[in-house]
């Protein structure tokens, strides 16, 4: 899920900040051996952001 907010603060030049929150769980192995269940995964962090855009 992305949420975040832009502006621009003259013609050409603007600011972006937002945050970043991962739902999803990537399963890169998922497995069973002698009655064991094993898996591996990665889930990314919360991020947040903050951008300058330059428009032309």
């Amino acid at each position: 899920m992305n949420i975040g907010f832009r502006t621009n603060v003259s013609k050409h030049n603007g600011f972006e900040i937002g945050l970043r929150i991962p739902l999803a769980v990537n399963y890169y192995y998922k497995g069973t051996y002698d009655g064991v269940t094993e898996s591996v995964a990665y889930k990314r962090n919360v991020s947040v952001y903050f951008n300058y855009v330059f428009n032309f």
